[in-house]
């Protein structure tokens, strides 16, 4: 027999729900016995109860209301760039992105701050490159995106809102594979190397080349951007304008699969550097303007899970994670002691280690329990500097918190119509906070054949916290702090929500009302100065009420669906006491209303949208106020009452079509172009006052306004080897 075969010849042997197995041909032929055996995979896929829930690519698990994401099944959805893994998350029902950020995400009234947004276990506090708008994963480091709202499992502590959990590739390839691709903002890669059957090795990474090629799409987006930092200039004679743009990221994983477990290491870079500096001439005076930010975060990650014996499976994992941001805006006049200057510094160090294990006690039945020790620290300054005395202000600050924490969850299954999953975290107090408790519940019932009836309800609390800038330029990072514990208070949300969803024939309804209330949470701005003292910061309760509704069709080739979102987030400061204040949250949005459109045949996957959204609170300027000094006259604005006012509504008409080409039986190529704001409709998202001077010396008011994106164009072009 050795005759006719050769030594590097194998037998690969495959089936679901085990480990491939392969055999040498001459091994397979001289083996004495004919028994083969496989090993049991640890892949565990939850129960899904909608599948292709808005698009391909997307479903909900029944067992924990998660709304699962797999964007490498995706169909090309309409953005900036079309394969950004978050710009679908804020699409989806009860998500809002006010200004067209894909990692500045609201769900159900929540702030940014109040989701928990993980990639392999890291927590991550920034996750967006250009302020946001474009995510800073790119598709190559994201295998699946499980998006939790209002009920999440117990194992998820420390926020109050939502969990974005973004994996990696977890699957040993069966053959090297690679992908470069390139738009033209950026580059990227991608990398899949198996080491053996059992092992692999995948890195992505991606780089802007703002420095190397300033295309059109570039000063598009600069201007988008860093439109906030000119004063008035039509008026103006721009004597000089400096931009510097750079981000990147990469990301890298280790992956051992065992017959009883698998091992991975874990680790990610992000970092992002902005500068603007114009100078300008009005009225004889040189002005000078300088926008400077940093941001810097990275990660790792080991995590061990485990399967003994069928009983119990679980997971160890440790991860660091930090992150750094650093904002400066600088006001000057050439040959004139005026200046001013606003300062941001953030840094976040977190170390966590968590364990988490199930016991699945029978077919209806498993138990979920763990810990996890988090180690903080937290460091900021903020300040606000002039030779004006009335606009200096300061809070600074660094910080250190240990939170240890237990939690349990049991999902039980009546019968086959009804699924109960009810838990609870329980986390010890420190030196700063005290005990806490933090019960969760979520019921599902089929009521009828296709109509399912679903009740969430939690109570969270969150010892840190971004501050909510009433003013908010969008030109920082915002700021990361510990929850004011004066009075050994933490950010305590209340949340329930229920809904009916009904999915029949490619056809599917889904309505959702729900309520959530925050009490402690910082708000910052430059006004309370003005009104009180040199404190930046004030604790305010929230308020949100609304609801959500769904309507989606399958109609052959094409995929319709539509998401209604009305919602009222207010602020409540002094809550209860007499002089209390109700004002409009920076984030609040009345109505959002998503069309798309979506289509694919063969190689070619088109998508189009229609958003429209209601403008957003502000705080309006409406006279100038004089004081007198012995040696100077100064000039300040007065502000009407807080968020009194809002900017028009705005809506955005969005293209995108994704082609592929097999050039070999190994080489592919993907085509995409996208197209923003077809319409090039200016639509205002923010404004900016200033007081200058005509030409006999009177003061006066510059309204600078802000606007989204206009009419953007971006090609991208990717290569597939495998």
């Amino acid at each position: 027999m050795s005759a006719y075969t050769n030594n590097s010849d194998t037998i690969l042997i495959c089936y679901l729900g085990y480990l491939d197995k392969k055999i040498a041909l001459k091994d397979f032929i001289e083996r004495k016995s004919s028994q083969i055996t496989l090993t049991p995979s640890n892949t565990v896929i939850n129960e899904v109860v909608i599948k292709d829930y808005l698009s391909r690519g997307i479903s909900i698990s029944k067992e924990s209301d998660n709304i699962l994401l797999s964007p490498r099944k995706m169909i090309v959805n309409s953005g900036i760039t079309p394969t950004d893994v978050l710009n679908i998350v804020g699409q989806l029902p009860g998500v809002n992105n006010l200004n067209e950020s894909v990692s500045n995400i609201h769900i159900h009234g929540g702030t940014p701050d109040q989701n928990l947004i993980l990639w392999e276990d890291i927590t991550l506090y920034s996750t967006g490159h250009f302020f946001g708008i474009l995510s800073s994963f790119n598709s190559g480091s994201v295998e699946n995106i499980s998006v939790s709202k209002d009920f999440f499992k117990s194992e998820y502590g420390g926020r109050s809102s939502g969990v974005v959990n973004m994996k990696g590739v977890n699957n040993i390839p069966k053959k090297t594979k690679a992908s470069i691709g390139a738009n033209l903002l950026h580059a990227d890669f991608l990398l899949e190397v198996p080491i053996t059957n059992r092992a692999a090795v995948f890195v992505s990474g991606c780089r802007s080349f703002y420095d190397v090629a300033n295309n059109m799409s570039f000063k598009n987006l600069s201007k988008r951007v860093f439109q906030d930092s000119q004063i008035a200039e039509s008026d103006n004679d721009i004597l000089q304008k400096d931009i510097d743009v750079n981000y990147y990221n990469f990301a890298s994983k280790i992956l051992f699969k065992g017959n009883d477990y698998n091992f991975s290491a874990s680790a990610y870079k992000s970092t992002d550097y902005h500068n603007f500096v114009v100078h300008e001439r009005y009225n004889g005076n040189i002005f000078i303007e300088d926008d400077d930010i940093n941001v810097d975060n990275y990660g790792f990650n080991t995590m061990l899970n485990y399967n003994q014996l069928g009983l119990i499976k679980g997971k160890i994992s440790y991860s660091l994670s930090k992150h750094y941001s650093n904002s400066t805006f600088d006001t000057s006049i050439k040959s004139d002691p005026f200046f001013y200057k606003n300062q941001y510094e953030n840094g976040v160090s977190d170390r966590t280690f968590l364990t988490v294990n199930t016991i699945d006690i029978n077919s209806s039945n498993n138990l979920r329990f763990g810990y996890e020790l988090k180690n903080i620290d937290i460091d900021y300054d903020i300040k606000y500097l002039s030779n004006y005395e009335y606009y200096n202000g300061e809070d600074k600050k660094d910080e250190q918190q240990k939170h240890h924490s237990v939690f349990l969850e049991y999902n039980t299954k009546l019968g086959k119509k009804v699924d109960l999953t009810s838990g609870f975290r329980y986390t010890f107090k420190n030196k700063t906070t005290p005990n806490f408790f933090e019960p969760r519940l979520l019921f599902s019932a089929d009521l009828f054949n296709s109509i399912t009836f679903k009740i969430r309800a939690g109570l969270y609390k969150q010892y840190l916290n971004q501050i909510i800038e009433i003013n908010d330029r969008n030109l920082t990072e915002r700021i990361w702090k510990f929850v004011d514990n004066n009075n050994s208070n933490l950010l305590l949300t209340k949340s329930f929500s229920s809904g009916l969803q009904y999915s029949k024939y490619g056809f599917q309804i889904e309505f959702d009302a729900y309520y959530k209330k925050s009490t402690d949470i910082n708000i910052y701005s430059f006004h309370f100065i003005q009104q009180e003292s040199t404190n930046l910061i004030k604790m305010a309760n929230s308020r949100t009420k609304g609801f959500d509704i769904l309507f989606k069709k399958n109609i052959g080739l094409f995929n319709l669906w539509s998401c209604y979102t009305y919602s009222v987030t207010d602020l409540f400061l002094n809550e209860g006491k007499y002089n209390e204040e109700i004002i409009p949250a920076p984030h609040d949005q009345r109505h959002k209303l998503d069309v798309t459109l979506q289509f694919k045949k063969n190689n070619l996957e088109l998508s189009g949208s229609w958003q429209y959204n209601s403008g957003k609170p502000y705080t309006k300027v409406d006279k100038i106020i004089e004081e007198e000094t012995e040696d100077y006259i100064y000039y300040f604005m007065g502000y009407t009452q807080v968020n009194d006012s809002r900017f028009p509504d705005f809506h955005s008409l969005n293209f995108s079509a994704m082609y592929n080409i097999k050039l070999s039986k190994k080489l592919n190529t993907k085509i995409g172009l996208s197209v923003l704001n077809i319409t090039n409709r200016n639509n205002q998202y923010s404004t900016r006052n200033f007081i200058t001077f005509d030409k006999n010396d009177n003061p006066k008011i510059i309204d600078n306004q802000t606007f989204l994106m206009n009419r953007f164009f971006n090609i991208s072009v990717r290569l597939l080897w495998n």
